[in-house]
């Protein structure tokens, strides 16, 4: 018997308040100073999840006049004295070569209120982040036009890039049109998403509160929440301590958020990369993973890099420390570290020990449906089923999934170009790597395996398929998918199922 876990393997499109990027999607996340420069009326912030069926994601499409199939969207609402401020959106959008990470902050009736450009990484059309042209969208509707060359001002030899911002404002106004403006006409504060299946013999219950998705039956209980700019969901089998494991989960995981988040201005690494030639005492949980950045660079050859640059480790520098530890760390000038391609992992195994320190032995972490471990079996017979999208065929979950794969007490990484392009950058020549589509690691699930399995999906991504059998000497099962199809370790077959 095989429970189906049909899981989107696909860049989550939108992030939240605060939180560390995935390493393909690199989802900037509004940090808290900006939002309250934006609203100071706020008197709180909630995340929130916008679920959109089919019939909804046509219509933003119609809408916006632009690709959207996401079923899930992050945002972030923001209360008033008097009620709802407004909602913030952040979205990545192609440019011409790389992506741009922007905030789109909506008022309460839907008009744009600012435009922030969180993450610029063109070589030109740096005037894009400039206030004279991002105020240009202030008070701006659906029905505006929004026309680049009419109403929206062009930016010599940042075409693309102008016509990627306005194109993205146009899909959050539609986002809220479709998604958001029915539920305040209707007086209905929150947005359901497809009722998840009850189970047969005791039924079960579900339910969105505040962006939370709770589901519980009579075999299992599972809680999703967004985190980090996509949806962390935790599901385990329902014991007596079952709920409180899975909230001390969440709270575990969003204790990181002050650590990893490179878009949040107080976080430990915002501080250690804005401040080069100073010595940074590491937390306990940024040694930790940093540490493991650096053995998964040395497992990878380098193809996994934490500076995302050419022998970028040499110029970030430790001084003492106990056990392996760095006492001190300094970077030099124009280095940063980035650990979007391991920390969502990192987080993952961190989960599974507090499952495990339970005495959970059933469960299914999926975070941000990229990053994913399973414990034992679903309800206690045959393997978790996980579905992998074809990034060839965008339309195509339901119908033609590029793999299913059968685990127990494994974890699975996927790093993909999926709609908005690749994200992960060659760290020898600087650049997206020109025939990667699709990179999947699966392993037995130990110490701090998922983030290793994030690192190596990573470099595999990165390096293309001579990788392979590096991946396999680590102890990782691996495919990669080029234009010419999929290439596969020996041992991968072992967790494909059938059709």
């Amino acid at each position: 018997m095989i429970a189906r876990f049909e899981l989107v393997l696909c860049l989550c499109l939108m992030g939240t308040i605060a939180g560390v990027s995935h390493p393909e999607a690199s989802q900037a996340q509004p940090p808290g100073p900006l939002l309250a420069r934006i609203y100071p009326e706020a008197s709180a912030m909630r995340e929130k999840i916008l679920w959109l069926d089919e019939g909804a994601q046509a219509q933003v499409r119609a809408k916006a006049r632009a690709p959207f199939d996401e079923p899930h969207v992050s945002y972030t609402e923001i209360a008033g004295a008097g009620g709802v401020a407004g909602y913030a959106f952040v979205d990545d959008v192609k440019g011409l070569h790389e992506m741009i990470t922007y905030l789109a902050a909506l008022n309460s009736d839907g008009t744009v209120r600012a435009v922030e450009i969180l993450a610029y990484r063109e070589a030109y059309g740096f005037e894009i982040k400039h206030e004279r042209f991002r105020r240009q969208f202030v008070g701006k509707r659906l029905e505006d036009p929004i026309r680049v060359g009419a109403d929206i001002r062009n930016i010599a030899g940042a075409t693309i890039s102008t016509n990627a911002i306005s194109t993205g404002v146009r899909k959050i106004l539609a986002l809220y049109e479709v998604g958001i403006k029915g539920m305040v006409t209707q007086g209905d504060n929150r947005n359901l998403p497809p009722s998840p299946r009850p189970s047969p013999a005791r039924g079960g219950r579900g339910g969105l509160q505040d962006g939370y998705l709770e589901h519980d039956s009579g075999a299992s209980i599972r809680r999703s929440r967004p985190v980090w700019g996509t949806t962390l969901t935790v599901e385990a089998a329902d014991t007596d301590r079952g709920r409180d494991v899975l909230e001390a989960a969440f709270r575990d995981v969003e204790s990181l958020t002050p650590v990893f988040s490179r878009y949040d201005t107080a976080s430990e690494i915002t501080r250690l990369n804005a401040r080069p030639g100073e010595w940074h005492d590491p937390s306990v949980d940024f040694a930790a993973l940093f540490d493991l950045s650096m053995s998964a660079a040395r497992e990878t050859k380098g193809w996994f890099d934490p500076t995302k640059r050419r022998e970028g480790l040499s110029h970030v520098h430790l001084d003492g420390g106990a056990s392996g530890r760095p006492a001190r760390m300094r970077l030099d000038t124009g280095t940063a570290l980035d650990f979007d391609g391991i920390a969502k992992g990192y987080a993952v195994d961190r989960v599974i020990r507090i499952l495990r320190s339970a005495g959970i032995s059933s469960g299914l972490v999926n975070f941000g449906e990229s990053s994913i471990a399973a414990i034992g079996s679903p309800a206690g017979a045959g393997r978790w089923q996980i579905s992998v999208r074809d990034p060839r065929r965008p339309k195509s979950v339901a119908t033609q999934p590029l793999l299913r794969l059968a685990i127990r007490d494994a974890v699975v990484s996927v790093s993909g170009a999926y709609e908005r392009g690749p994200h992960i950058i060659d760290p020898f020549t600087g650049k997206p790597p020109p025939d990667s589509l699709l990179a999947v690691v699966v392993g037995p699930l130990a110490a701090w395996d998922g983030a290793r399995s994030d690192a190596w999906s990573t470099a595999l991504f990165a390096c293309g398929p001579k990788l392979l059998a590096d991946a396999g000497a680590a102890g990782f099962e691996a495919l990669w998918l080029g234009p010419a199809g999929p290439v596969r370790t020996k041992g991968f077959s072992a967790y494909e199922e059938g059709p």
